[in-house]
């Protein structure tokens, strides 16, 4: 057992006296001592940290292009802290459940999950007030329908949309009311003023997936990390669309229009598709929300638990962990997910 899952799991398990739980919190062990965890707020301020793996990383590798960072921060704290932060919940899409179920059988479809996704679940969940449709603005897919690759792709796809197959969304959008230094590091934050960072993530890139080698048997030299970031240039045209759709909401939207008076650290090139392509190179950044490292599987060959989240080859032994999800749940943390499910 991990991290956040301990808060949510352990008091359940610990009604039953026959049942015994080791919590291993893969950290230090006085987080409540440092504010930069205890601190939600605080924790892009544990980037260069310590416990920063600090690996050298290539996130860009294309042949007009190509970006190497070190150190890039590993463990990216989103919710403040595994432990000792406050928890979000959201359910996915129903699409993103049935794609669950090639992995994990119909237990983890749509209908095989909607009992544990209310008040009639093992855990208590009190849904707050949904948020309106953002209905006067043009969806990501309508500004795409006249860019010849998205189209073609579509085509190829069998008329399915490659960003959102199923309905599923194409972006998270983060309102972050300060500067996000753990992502964005290489621009300074400004010694004064009212400042607010908007983080467009693109849920399903379609470029090649990374890889991860090992170079030494040593845990102490750094892997080599290829990320292969925008490798299919259909990625940077979502991206560069998505972002003039929150220029939109921000610049003309109720609520923001009258807020926002300038750009930092320098204007963007809205209007420019070329310059808005290598601000998009120079930008993009990870947010590292990691699962699927051990998703369901009919066997061991195929990877590490059942569908019953129970670690093949053992008695008694279950990973309850984000890391069973088979694919990250739209526009969430997975972990927060794993509260509610």
């Amino acid at each position: 057992m991990s991290t956040r899952s301990v808060n949510i799991v352990v008091p359940e398990m610990a009604e039953n006296s026959k049942v015994s739980v080791p919590v291993n919190e893969a950290d230090r062990g006085d987080p409540e001592e440092i504010d930069e965890v205890l601190i939600p707020a605080r924790a892009f301020e544990c980037r260069n940290c310590p416990n920063d793996l600090k690996y050298k990383s290539t996130f860009i590798d294309r042949p007009d292009y190509t970006r190497v960072e070190k150190p890039n921060t590993q463990r990216k704290v989103l919710c403040g802290s595994s432990d000792l932060g406050y928890f979000i919940w959201v359910r996915s899409s129903k699409g993103t459940f049935y794609d669950w179920e090639t992995f994990g059988g119909a237990g983890w479809n749509w209908d095989g999950t909607m009992e544990n996704l209310g008040t009639g679940g093992h855990l208590q969940i009190t849904h707050a007030e949904l948020v309106p449709e953002l209905v006067a603005f043009p969806r990501i897919a309508d500004r795409l329908n006249d860019i010849k690759e998205y189209v073609q792709t579509k085509k190829d796809n069998g008329g399915k949309d490659p960003f959102g197959p199923a309905g599923k969304p194409y972006f998270e959008v983060d309102f972050v009311p300060l500067f996000p230094d753990a992502f964005q590091w290489h621009f300074p934050v400004p010694n004064e003023g009212n400042w607010l960072t908007v983080i467009a993530d693109l849920m399903r890139p379609v470029s090649k997936p990374g890889f991860v080698t090992l170079q030494s048997a040593d845990p102490l030299v750094d892997p080599y990390i290829n990320i292969t970031f925008l490798e299919n240039n259909l990625d940077e045209v979502a991206l560069r669309e998505g972002i003039r759709f929150i220029d939109d909401m921000l610049m003309t939207g109720d609520g923001f229009k009258d807020s926002i008076s300038e750009d930092d650290p320098w204007p963007i090139p809205r209007n420019l598709n070329e310059e808005m392509g290598k601000l998009i190179l120079e930008w993009s950044q990870t947010g590292f929300n990691p699962c699927g490292m051990y998703r369901p599987s009919r066997n061991i060959k195929e990877d590490v638990v059942d569908e019953q989240s129970k670690v093949h080859g053992f008695k008694n032994l279950r990973d309850i962990d984000a890391s069973v999800f088979p694919d990250i749940p739209d526009c969430k943390n997975p972990e927060c997910c794993l509260h509610g499910w």
